[in-house]
């Protein structure tokens, strides 16, 4: 058997983490007297283009198993020892690399000797990679067509290649290159950027993918990739992988409704792209020799519709083209349907309202049919009007209010311009034409503006709590941050206030004392201005030694036992007086439109008429109960001056 010297550095690299081989220096007295078996194949000196190969060698009489070993001739590193084998071929399992192998072969006997180890045979190992992208996944008949002007090669490789080579071919334009990407290279994660360890230095790893541009245009492209070994041998090119770069057309317009007839129907170019390809039909009669307009030659982003079209449903597709003089002709995907209605007379004599409205959406509090909405100025908005020169929109309150707030937008929004007071509200928008031709009102938007004060959603009202319990409310659409306020009935302190939170959650850090609590929760705006305090919730927590715990009766008159912290404390703002208990003033500030500034064009702002879609306005109620505005301060002052937590105390 031939050994060969080993310098320093590579011994280091043979011994720090080869699988444990069989020893160099055996007792050559013993071993000549046996034969050992010789390997057939892979043939001496052959090149092998499986990184699995199946090794043969000749069969040694009264063996019971043989062992093979591999090494990695380039590098002088053990790769794989294979002992027991029971047969006289062995086929692989376990990968080599792209390298120059070096193999051996023993057979074992039933005494346990072996014969020495054969000569070794040398084949390399030049498996080409297979491409396998880039591809289509969302369009599994035409997976090499892409609907992006970007493309990633990836591919599958044996290991031990120090570089790649990729060909790249623009068949359109009938230009090549060859890239050489080193490998190991940086890894990258799902959006390209490079993958950093701890300290803050770049990941290496095996390379299997490389981006060829992120703005290739509309065409053909042609990809094939080969590896690089240690030593700068190549193995075969891999085969030739197509696809096309054929994004699909982003439609600009119309979509929904439209005041214009005969429409302009538009898209947005794309890269590349010599023609358009439009398809116009009624929606629902879509399948070939079906359409009203085909234009497959356009050489624009439009196309003017000849004629108006009757009342009813329409859809449009549009796909790019490229077609250049000698080369294949490319059509890109088509676009998403765009579907639109013109609207006519037929269309404003229906009972369908065509102005949707879709916001505020809110969110939902203790009950899930109401919309509560804690903007303090919340925005309305709904479906844009394809060509409309301006909305208009109608408020009411559910307080009897008609025509609360009326104004107008250019745009499919509009934010109230002033902060809500808490209650109930009603929207209806419409849409106007530039000739001033109105739509039906909306259905009407109904919301229970907070007036950015959070509701408490837990613990429940007179509830049992731990004494840890969760305090959760509806998140406020201007808050920076929150506070809340737990205090303790019949007692003269407050017993917790919490400030600093950034989420619409809050669990205390120590186990609460049995009792009874209220808590409240409020909003502090970026600035650092507070909002309003919400109403007060209370709760029980129970002694830990009790499996039924009483609940405190409390009396509820306002004069008595408002639902406030100890006026003791006030260094801080203390919450308000509960909703439910205290006398409110409101104010109503109704925000008009000049009348005189309407031009003869326009049609006049009227509320929604009253049909099955929009009722009638609520009326404004007769106040039976309002209280002077001097009994409501002899009031607040009774509560800031007695002491009420103390003679509640003596009460009970």
């Amino acid at each position: 058997m031939k050994f060969e010297s080993q310098n320093s550095r590579r011994r280091a690299k043979q011994m720090g983490s080869a699988p444990s081989a069989p020893g160099c220096i055996e007792h050559l007295e013993t071993r000549s007297l046996l034969t050992a078996p010789s390997l057939l194949t892979p043939a001496p000196e052959s090149i092998v283009y499986d990184e699995t190969p199946v090794i043969t060698w000749e069969a040694t009489d009264n063996a019971v198993s043989y062992d093979l070993w591999l090494t990695d001739a380039d590098e002088r590193v053990p790769l794989q020892v294979i002992s027991n084998i029971n047969a006289t071929n062995i086929e692989l399992t376990t990968p080599l690399p792209l390298a120059r192998i070096r193999a051996w072969v023993r057979a074992n006997f039933a005494d346990s000797s072996s014969t020495a180890w054969s000569a070794p045979t040398h084949f390399v190992v030049q498996q080409r990679p297979t491409i396998t992208g880039p591809v289509n996944p969302n369009l599994p008949a035409l997976p090499g067509k892409l609907n992006t002007s970007s493309a990633t090669v990836t591919w599958n490789s044996a290991a031990g290649a120090s570089s790649f080579e990729i060909w790249f071919r623009r068949v359109t334009d009938n230009t090549e290159t060859t890239i050489t990407v080193a490998n190991p290279g940086p890894t990258v994660d799902a959006d390209g950027n490079p993958i950093v360890d701890g300290n803050g230095d770049q990941v290496t790893g095996q390379v299997r993918a490389y981006n060829l541009g992120t703005n290739l245009s509309m065409g053909q492209y042609q990809v094939s990739i080969r590896a690089i070994d240690s030593v700068g041998r190549a193995t075969p090119w891999s085969n030739v992988h197509r696809f096309e770069i054929a994004p699909a057309v982003q439609i600009s317009r119309p979509s929904g409704y439209t005041f214009q007839n005969p429409p302009l129907l538009e898209w947005k170019p794309v890269a590349g792209a010599t023609h358009y390809d439009l398809w116009v039909a009624r929606a629902g009669q879509e399948g070939a020799g079906q359409e009203l307009v085909r234009q497959q030659s356009l050489t624009g982003t439009s196309y003017q519709l000849p004629k108006a079209l009757a009342d009813g449903d329409y859809v449009f597709w549009v796909r790019a083209r490229r077609i250049t003089s000698g080369r294949p002709e490319v059509t890109g995907i088509w676009s998403n349907r765009s579907d639109f209605s013109p609207i006519t007379s037929n269309t404003e004599s229906s009972t369908f309202r065509v102005v949707q409205i879709n916001g505020p959406a809110g969110t939902t509090g203790l009950d899930p049919n109401v919309r509560l909405v804690t903007d303090l100025r919340p925005t309305v908005t709904w479906d844009a009007i394809d060509k409309a020169a301006r909305y208009d929109v109608w408020v009411d309150r559910a307080t009897g209010r008609s025509g609360y707030i009326q104004s107008t937008s250019s745009v499919s929004s509009w934010q109230f311009p002033s902060d809500l007071e808490a209650g109930k509200y009603i929207v209806w928008v419409r849409a106007l034409s530039p000739t001033g031709v109105a739509t039906r009102w909306s259905l009407p938007w109904e919301f229970t503006a907070t007036g950015g004060v959070p509701v408490i959603l837990s613990p429940a009202a007179n509830s049992t709590a731990f004494p840890l319990p969760t305090i959760t409310w509806t998140p406020v659409a201007d808050a920076a941050t929150y506070e809340v306020w737990i205090s303790q009935v019949g007692v003269n302190f407050t017993y917790l206030v919490q400030n600093g939170i950034a989420t619409n959650s809050f669990t205390p850090a120590n186990p609460l004392d049995a009792g009874t609590y209220r808590v409240w929760v409020r909003a502090i705006t970026s600035t650092g201005s507070a909002l309003t305090w919400s109403s007060a919730v209370q709760f029980v927590v129970a002694d830990a030694d009790s499996s039924a715990p009483t609940k405190d009766v409390l009396l509820t008159s306002a004069v008595q036992e408002p639902l406030t912290p100890p006026v003791a404390v006030t260094r801080r703002a203390k919450p308000a007086v509960d909703a439910t208990e205290q006398v409110q003033v409101t104010r109503t500030v109704t925000v008009r439109r000049d009348q005189n500034s309407r031009s003869a064009a326009e049609t006049p702002v009227e509320p929604p008429v009253v049909d099955a879609a929009a009722p009638a306005m609520i009326s404004t109620p007769v106040s039976t109960d309002e209280i002077p505005a001097a009994t409501v301060e002899e009031l607040a002052s009774r509560f800031v001056a007695e002491t009420w937590w103390a003679s509640n105390t003596e009460e009970s």
